[in-house]
């Protein structure tokens, strides 16, 4: 027996469209506002607020059955309509605000504008209506029931007053926001920032798994954490399903993480040791020179007495002083960039010993026509070395 047929046995009628759980005495206020939301919404409120109404601010009309009835504008304020049924009315406008309708069911009923401020609405149906303009702001709505609903705007984190605009909705967009029935997943450990930028990767594998009846609605980070998720109905089942999958996928992701720092603290050693190793490779250049801010520049060779290479007023010109340990230190730093690995051409090799072989000439013009014609690719050489000092010292030398 379905839930209407249910209502159909066991209701008693009072007045036409107007039905009760219980027979009731025409004394009864219950009865009185029967009869009077059987002619129209005009009339239950002009009853209400005349003496007799007065007289009974709260109407008990819980469980009633109200049919084909035009209350558009009903004040239902100070009415339990808890499991109450309105079918095929005319609620637009209707005023339920703070009322209980926890339970309640709407049937082809014109709802638009109505309005449901601070109204308990826990499990109420409202599946396949047109809801908008009406005003939620406040109400308590766990597990209602809004699938198939249409609604352009609607005021339901914010007031209906004047000045303030109503949140607007796309098709659909009311319900997958709004709708369905939520329930939580919670993590080991509660949730972390790596949860938060997984949870992409969460969703995706629900969605490999078949799973594709829930929405993510909202990440809980305050009180219980975990992560909120909406389904068109109850399912117990499907909710386990879900849990274990998230589950699942955490650990995976956390576990990925903790390998990739893992990882990440190798890279930093090894990227810490290639430093030191550069800044080792450029102190055994350096070592070899030693730059003044005078013109005269000084080599200080551990194998030898210090040379000095100048530069004349003329920056083109280049005056060799000391051959003999000029050559020792261009022997010197070639066998540093054998060492060092990055002689990986041999005309790089050959450009200095070119020079080193020069350097052994009586003669000073040659000594000075070879620099000159090897001086650019030595400067080359000393940029791939990456001495700094040497690159700028040869520049000078050059007149760059």
């Amino acid at each position: 027996m379905t839930d209407a047929e249910d209502h159909r046995v066991w209701r008693k009628q009072l007045a036409p469209g107007v039905f009760a759980p219980v027979a009731l005495a025409r004394s009864s206020p219950e009865w009185q506002a029967a009869y009077r939301l059987s002619k129209d919404s005009s009339t239950f409120n002009r009853w209400r607020g005349e003496s007799g109404g007065r007289g009974a601010p709260y109407l008990e009309l819980r469980q009633f059955t109200l049919e084909r009835l035009n209350l558009a504008k009903c004040r239902f304020m100070g009415v339990n309509l808890s499991r109450a049924r309105f079918v095929e009315c005319n609620l637009r406008g209707a005023e339920f605000a703070g009322v209980s309708l926890n339970g309640a069911t709407f049937v082809n009923c014109r709802l638009r504008d109505a309005n449901f401020r601070q109204a308990r609405l826990a499990r109420t149906v409202f599946d396949g209506l047109d809801l908008t303009g009406c005003d939620f702001y406040e109400s308590i709505r766990a597990g209602w029931s809004i699938e198939g609903v249409s609604c352009d705007h609607a005021w339901i984190n914010t007031p209906r007053e004047p000045g303030e605009p109503p949140e607007e909705f796309d098709t659909g967009q009311f319900e997958g926001i709004y709708g369905g029935t939520r329930f939580t997943v919670m993590l080991p450990d509660g949730i972390t920032s790596i949860d938060l930028l997984a949870v992409p990767f969460y969703l995706r594998r629900l969605a490999e798994q078949g799973i594709h009846d829930v929405t993510l609605s909202s990440v809980q980070i305050a009180g219980k954490p975990g992560l909120e998720f909406r389904t068109a109905k109850p399912n117990p089942q499907r909710e386990f399903e879900v849990q274990r999958s998230v589950e699942e996928s955490a650990r995976y992701v956390r576990d990925a993480f903790a390998n990739l720092q893992d990882t990440a603290e190798l890279q930093r050693n090894f990227i810490e040791l290639l430093v030191s190793s550069v800044r080792d490779r450029d102190h055994q250049i350096d070592r070899l020179l030693d730059l003044s801010a005078r013109p005269t520049v000084t080599f200080n060779n551990a194998q030898g007495p210090a040379i000095a290479l100048a530069t004349g007023a003329d920056s083109s010109a280049v005056n060799v002083v000391d051959a003999s340990n000029t050559q020792a230190v261009l022997t010197e730093l070639r066998n540093a960039k054998i060492r060092l690995g990055s002689a990986t051409e041999s005309h790089e090799i050959e450009v200095l010993t070119q020079l080193e072989d020069a350097l052994t000439s009586s003669d000073p013009e040659i000594k000075q026509s070879f620099f000159r014609r090897f001086g650019r690719q030595a400067l080359d050489i000393a940029k791939q070395i990456g001495s700094s000092v040497l690159e700028d010292y040869l520049k000078k030398q050059l007149g760059l």
